[in-house]
């Protein structure tokens, strides 16, 4: 018999803010029904990592716990006589093997939440022409992460690892893909073997679907939007290596001259929505002269009058919205950045401007651009953002929380 059932998110970042951000309906929903929330910040637990000293935690936001244990002996007596229900945050890499292996060690229910809609990362080794280094890069990378994806699922089919309980994802194609595999007929075959790492695969309305529904106020035409996809991000450099500060120089000039000039053909204010990880100071100074805003990103698409992107999830917001969307695309951008780019025109359907070409740009031609990418959404909302009905997300979530 447990003491206590205790609801957490499980992470390896200290960014509290963005974790809480990314779901902030759901945490919100938690809070009202179970009274308090917890994140387990297992930083500490990672392979090959310098310990940091704990201190008291700054992070107010109504009843969430912050707990950061020092080892593992800390984790396991902390949950000992207790139930975790845990929100998986913190993906498998090998540098968190460790981490798996120690929550084996308790009383766990594994939730894995994949309710952005957002289109999923390529899987292609991407090769530069101009450049073997970055090829050499990407290569590696691709290779290093099919190894450890392999060896990751070793280990959870001999559990050494623990499985994920409840998947939920609002890509219908993905839980259809799952729940066909030829591993789950091995299992409906043979009962008692249980090697399929996502033991139940659900269907979810996404993020952007929840929030919509639940604030149907009125919506404006304000601001010229640009949503910062941050053109120095890890994902970008780990594929590619370092980006040299003339690159990132020459980029953030074009985008500041190509913001301004769409500015001034329909008279709106920009405001950038700046990455969460964003601090680059090299940035911060290319756009000082805008408006910048951090957190706020749901908030001011509902004002937008025009969203320009690269690539970013918060766009799902738009597109459920119906709102004018660019998508902007650049030689500076790389190779991964750029695939992400034609990923979304395909996906989505929508129209892309070289932010190169920013002195050729023309009304006419941009109210005709943007009347073809609002006309082709509905495909994608249906099948990635709107696949359960009309039954918000979180509601469904805290109904299964409750039974566990």
């Amino acid at each position: 018999m447990f003491d206590k059932k205790i609801i957490a998110i499980l992470t390896v970042s200290s960014n509290y803010e963005s974790l809480i951000n990314i779901n902030r309906l759901l945490h919100e929903e938690i809070l009202k029904e179970f009274k308090e929330l917890h994140i387990i910040d297992l930083q500490n637990l990672l392979l090959f990592k310098k310990k940091k000293n704990n201190k008291e935690t700054q992070f107010k936001f109504r009843n969430i716990k912050v707990f950061k244990p020092n080892n593992a002996s800390e984790l396991i007596s902390f949950f000992n006589n207790k139930k975790l229900i845990a929100f998986n945050c913190f993906g498998k890499n090998f540098l968190s093997f460790k981490i798996h292996y120690i929550l084996n060690k308790i009383n766990l229910t594994q939730i894995l939440l994949i309710n952005l809609g957002s289109i999923n990362n390529t899987n292609a080794i991407e090769i530069d022409k101009h450049s073997i280094k970055t090829s050499l890069i990407n290569l590696l990378f691709f290779c290093k992460k099919k190894i450890i994806n392999y060896l990751f699922k070793f280990l959870t089919i001999i559990n050494l690892f623990p499985k994920i309980d409840y998947y939920f994802d609002s890509s219908r194609f993905i839980i259809k893909n799952i729940n066909s595999a030829f591993i789950r007929k091995i299992e409906r075959f043979f009962p008692k073997i249980k090697i399929s790492y996502f033991r139940k695969a659900i269907n979810i309305n996404s993020r952007s679907f929840d929030q919509i529904s639940k604030k149907k106020h009125l919506q404006e035409q304000k601001y010229i939007v640009f949503i910062d996809t941050f053109f120095e991000h890890t994902d970008r450099i780990s594929r590619e290596g370092p980006i040299k500060k003339k690159i990132s120089i020459e980029y953030y000039s074009m985008l500041s001259n190509f913001l301004k000039k769409l500015s001034k053909i329909y008279n709106k204010k920009i405001i950038i929505c700046i990455h969460p990880q964003n601090k680059n100071k090299l940035f911060l100074n290319h756009f000082k002269n805008f408006t910048i805003k951090r957190y706020k990103t749901e908030e001011i698409i509902r004002k937008s009058f025009i969203n320009c992107i690269h690539e970013t999830s918060s766009i799902l917001d738009a597109v459920m919205l119906k709102k004018n969307i660019i998508l902007l695309k650049s030689n500076l951008l790389g190779n991964y950045l750029s695939d992400r780019v034609r990923q979304y025109e395909k996906m989505l359907n929508l129209q892309s401007i070289d932010i190169n070409d920013y002195a050729f740009l023309k009304k006419k031609k941009l109210n005709s651009l943007l009347n073809i990418s609002k006309k082709k959404s509905n495909y994608y909302t249906k099948n990635y953002l709107n696949c359960d009905g009309k039954e918000p997300g979180y509601k469904k979530l805290i109904r299964l929380l409750k039974k566990i």
